[in-house]
């Protein structure tokens, strides 16, 4: 890892573009991006805790698979391992982004308006990024006017297909579970608009290469999913256990940059115990 952390600033930004061109500190995670192209399933999720880098490293996959981004692939990734090993579908596609962290007031009433008005925010920011001149079908349905979406712009498209990456898909959860578990159910049960938009991008082989969504809540996961299997989890998949969160090498390697911290064991060992229980890496838990 030593090789590739070489700047001498550290932010808590979680866009990766962001990072690269002020020249803050990176811990690189890129050859999980090479990891899960090579992985054969189109529709994956993965599901951490928060502050564990997940909307960083969406942030990560959104630069290397955009078609816009491909001048600026040396700029931004030099010094990575995917820098060194680029895989062939590199800048390959137009990349959806959805991101649900900030959705508002969960136990509103206009719940479910609120979450299609972030589709549709999240749909004109596609069409705006990639200048693609078409208008969404009005409907108060998200999955309805996902789909419309997809018919409407593919001819518009190149030959090429949308990669989709959700982050923190399931950040209602939490709320409603502990306020309202009956809502919880009607939204993502076999009849729920949450459930239907769900199932509209990972159903949706013919317009998307590639489904990728990060969250917390393994309740979510089974009550989004159980009716269609087609996903998968890697969560516990040995192989992916430090895309996400830091190994006490990597922590070891950041610490030693603060020239004022003269006892590491004692900074190490408090970071262990904030996210004890939490990640277990390979060759440690921290």
């Amino acid at each position: 890892m030593e090789k590739y952390l070489q700047n001498i600033m550290f932010s808590k930004s979680d866009s990766f573009k962001e990072l690269r061109e002020n020249g803050y500190i990176y811990v690189d995670k890129t050859k999980y991006i090479e990891l899960l192209e090579n992985n054969n399933d189109k529709s994956v999720h993965m599901l951490r805790p928060r502050r564990f880098g997940k909307s960083l490293f969406t942030s990560t996959l959104s630069c290397y698979y955009d078609i816009t981004e491909k001048d600026n692939f040396d700029l931004i990734f030099k010094n990575t391992y995917i820098y060194e090993y680029p895989t062939k579908n590199r800048n390959a596609y137009y990349v959806l982004n959805l991101n649900f962290s900030e959705l508002p007031d969960i136990q509103s009433k206009n719940f479910e308006n609120i979450f299609t008005s972030i589709v549709i925010q999240s749909l004109n920011i596609f069409l705006d990024r990639y200048k693609i001149r078409i208008n969404l079908v009005q409907s108060d349905s998200a999955a309805s006017i996902l789909s419309n979406f997809f018919v409407d712009v593919k001819p518009l498209l190149n030959n090429k297909k949308v990669y989709v990456i959700i982050d923190e898909y399931d950040h209602f959860a939490n709320g409603l579970l502990s306020f309202n578990f009956q809502e919880f159910t009607s939204v993502t049960n076999s009849n729920g608009f949450v459930r239907a938009f769900y199932e509209e991008i990972i159903c949706n082989r013919k317009y998307c290469i590639k489904s990728i969504l990060t969250g917390v809540s393994s309740i979510t996961l089974d009550s989004l999913t159980s009716g269609f299997n087609i996903r998968t989890n890697l969560s516990l998949d040995p192989r992916f256990n430090e895309m996400f969160g830091f190994t006490i090498d990597e922590m070891m390697s950041l610490i030693s940059m603060v020239p004022s911290i003269q006892d590491k064991q004692t900074i190490l060992q408090e970071k262990k115990q904030y996210y004890r229980n939490s990640y277990k890496a390979n060759n440690s838990e921290i």
